[in-house]
């Protein structure tokens, strides 16, 4: 079974890049803005949601913490950020792991394969 993963980044080519090892790696990626990640989270149930911290901090932060809600415990968010201050923001609201850009793309594979292996009823 490949599990769902949604890629929530405000910039297209890392939407483009992370999405691309993802399925390159077995996962069934979808990749969508900040705009669209709700109708997509509905469309697609992701088991993990990578998401950019530095993208309209307070949108960001909401759709966290409106994810995890949505989801109960059976969604994984991982936060994404360039700067060291705001892995705390992503912790606050509830990311369930933060990677600090640049992150090498094996440890961005090995930590969603950690948060689908953490997720109930994710086998």
């Amino acid at each position: 079974m490949r599990h769902s993963v949604l890629v929530v980044m405000r910039q297209q080519a890392e939407r483009l890049m992370y999405g691309d090892v993802l399925d390159h790696d077995g996962y069934e990626t979808t990749r969508a803005s900040l705009g669209e990640a709700r109708r997509q989270f509905h469309a697609t149930s992701p088991v993990v949601v990578m998401v950019g911290l530095d993208d309209d901090r307070d949108e960001v932060l909401d759709f966290v913490r409106w994810a995890k809600q949505q989801s109960g415990d059976r969604c994984r968010v991982i936060g994404v950020t360039a700067y060291p201050e705001r892995l705390l923001n992503g912790r606050v609201a509830a990311c369930d792991a933060c990677l600090q850009v640049p992150v090498p793309l094996a440890l961005v594979v090995s930590t969603v394969a950690r948060c689908v292996a953490e997720a109930p009823g994710a086998d």
